[in-house]
C-alpha cells in the first residue's frame, strides 16, 4: 500500500469518526421523528419584542412552537431577544418540523405578532419554518385578541320574563339592553347581573360589551285586589313593594345565574353553555346534575375565567399551550361530570395538533398538575374533557421537545437553544484541519524528497 493510500484512507476514517457520531444522536436517519419527517436543522431567530408598546423586560421567556418541535431563549437586555452577532444567542426552533409549516411565538405565555424585519410584508400571526435560514424577526404582544362574539346568559324565574333571553351573542364592544316584565298577578322581585343584587329594574343595559355576562331577574306573587268601598269612596287594592335590603343585610339568595337552573332535587333541569371571556373555553352542564358548592349548598352560579400567564401553578409535566382558565368557585363538585371543551381557530389548532394537546388538572391538595382523559376532534378543531370539580384547568403539549420549558412561569435559568450548532461545526473545523494537515504533510514530502505526487495532485 502506497503512502497515498494510507493518507487517503486516514481521511476517510477521520470524516467517518466525526460525522458518524452526529448522526447517531440524531436516532439514525430519522432522528427518532415520527410519520417520516427527517430531522432538520435549525432554524435561527433574533430581533426585537415590544409588549403592549413597551421594550419587553429582561427575562422575558420568548418561545416558539411548531408542530414536530420548537425552541425558546430568555432576553437578557430589555426589548431584544437573541444578538445580530454571528456568536451571540439566537432563537432556535429545530427538531421533525416539515419545512414551510407555521411557528407561533410567544412572550411569558402570550401571544406574539411577527414581522421580517428584511421585507415589506406586514405583521403577521406566525412564520413559517425554513431550515437553515437566520431570519431576523421583530415580535410584538399587543394584549388579548378579541373574539367573533361575546355571550350574555338572560335567565327569568317563575311569573315574568326576560326579552331577549337564552344566550345572547354581542359583538364585542357593542351594547345590548334587557327587558324585564312581570306578568299579571306578578311583581319583579330581584335583578341579579353578574351574580351581584341590583334591586328593582325593569331594563338594564350592558355597554360597551368586553367579556362574558349574566342577568337574571325573579318574580313574587302580588295580594290580591280589595273590595271597592261604599259612599263614593273609591274601592282601592294594595301592593307590597319590595324593599332593598337594609345595609349590613345580605341581599336574598341569588336566583339562578350562571346558566344553571335547579330543581327541587337540586339538580339541573335543562342543559346550558358557559363560554369563557375570550370565547375559546366552555362548560356544557347537562340536565340531572348536581352541582354542589365548596360549603355543600346546592350551586348556582358557575363561572370560567382565564388565568394570567404570571398566576399559573409550576410543575407542568408537558409544555404549557399558552391556555389556562379557572373554573369558579374553586372547591365545587359536580354529579355526574360536566363537559369543558377547548375551541380553537383554525391558525390555533395548526399549531396544537401536530403536537399532542390534552388538558390538565391542578390539583391544588396536592400540589401537582393531573392528566384528565382528553377527546381530541381534529375536524371541529375541539378538545374535550370530563371535569367533576372546580380549579384550575389548562392545555398543555405532550410532544414537544423538552427543550421547550414545561410551563411558563418557571422557565430555566439557563436556555438551552442559544448559540449555534457547535455539534455540527466543530466536527467540521476538526475535518478542515486534517485535511490541511495532510496537504501541508505531502507538501513537504515532495519538497523533502523530489517526489512527484500522484497523478491528478499538485
Amino acid at each position: 500500500m502506497t503512502k497515498y493510500s494510507i493518507i487517503s484512507l486516514i481521511l476517510i476514517v477521520t470524516f467517518a469518526m466525526l460525522i458518524l457520531p452526529v448522526y447517531a444522536a440524531d436516532g439514525g436517519g430519522d432522528g427518532g421523528c415520527l410519520g417520516g419527517v427527517a430531522p432538520q436543522l435549525p432554524h435561527i431567530f433574533y430581533g426585537n419584542i415590544t409588549i403592549n408598546g413597551e421594550p419587553a423586560p429582561v427575562d422575558t421567556n420568548v418561545s416558539a412552537v411548531v408542530s414536530g418541535g420548537g425552541g425558546y431563549i430568555l432576553t437578557t437586555e430589555g426589548g431584544s431577544y437573541g444578538s445580530p452577532g454571528p456568536l451571540g444567542p439566537k432563537l432556535l426552533v429545530s427538531s421533525c418540523i416539515t419545512e414551510g409549516s407555521p411557528i407561533a411565538f410567544y412572550a411569558d405565555g402570550e401571544r406574539a405578532e411577527v414581522h421580517d424585519v428584511n421585507t415589506s410584508s406586514p405583521w403577521q400571526e406566525t412564520y413559517p419554518f425554513n431550515p437553515g435560514e437566520i431570519t431576523n424577526l421583530d415580535l410584538r404582544v399587543t394584549g388579548p385578541i378579541l373574539p367573533d362574539f361575546y355571550y350574555i346568559n338572560a335567565d327569568a324565574g317563575t311569573g315574568g320574563f326576560i326579552v331577549p333571553d337564552g344566550l345572547v351573542e354581542v359583538t364585542p364592544g357593542n351594547n345590548v339592553t334587557f327587558n324585564i316584565t312581570a306578568n299579571s298577578g306578578y311583581a319583579i322581585q330581584n335583578v341579579f347581573i353578574d351574580g351581584d343584587y341590583r334591586g328593582l329594574l325593569g331594563t338594564y343595559t350592558f355597554t360597551n360589551v368586553t367579556a362574558n355576562h349574566t342577568i337574571s331577574a325573579s318574580f313574587r306573587q302580588t295580594p290580591p285586589a280589595g273590595g271597592g268601598g261604599g259612599g263614593g269612596g273609591g274601592g282601592g287594592g294594595f301592593i307590597i313593594p319590595a324593599t332593598t335590603p337594609a345595609q349590613g343585610t345580605p341581599p336574598p339568595t341569588p336566583p339562578p345565574s350562571g346558566g344553571l337552573i335547579l330543581g327541587p332535587d337540586n339538580t339541573t333541569t335543562q342543559q346550558v353553555t358557559i363560554v369563557s371571556s375570550d370565547g375559546i373555553a366552555s362548560l356544557v352542564i347537562g340536565t340531572g346534575v348536581k352541582p354542589v358548592g365548596p360549603e355543600g349548598n346546592p350551586l348556582r352560579d358557575i363561572f370560567i375565567n382565564p388565568v394570567p400567564a404570571g398566576s399559573i401553578p409550576a410543575g407542568m409535566l408537558c409544555t404549557f399551550a399558552g391556555f389556562a382558565y379557572a373554573v369558579t368557585p374553586v372547591g365545587s363538585s359536580f354529579d355526574p361530570a360536566i363537559q369543558l371543551i377547548f375551541s380553537f381557530s383554525p391558525e390555533q389548532w395548526d399549531i396544537l395538533k401536530g403536537n399532542g394537546p390534552a388538558i390538565v388538572w391542578f390539583n391544588a391538595g396536592t400540589g401537582t398538575w393531573e392528566d384528565i382523559p382528553t377527546k381530541v376532534d381534529d375536524q371541529a378543531r375541539t378538545l374535550t374533557a370530563g371535569i367533576i370539580r372546580g380549579g384550575t384547568y389548562a392545555v398543555c403539549l405532550k410532544l414537544v421537545p423538552t427543550t421547550i420549558p414545561t410551563s411558563t412561569p418557571v422557565p430555566p435559568t439557563t436556555p438551552v437553544s442559544a448559540g449555534f450548532p457547535w455539534e455540527i461545526i466543530i466536527p467540521a473545523i476538526i475535518l478542515i484541519v486534517v485535511i490541511l494537515a495532510t496537504l501541508v504533510y505531502l507538501m513537504s514530502t515532495r519538497n523533502n524528497n523530489g517526489e512527484s505526487p500522484p497523478d491528478g495532485g499538485t
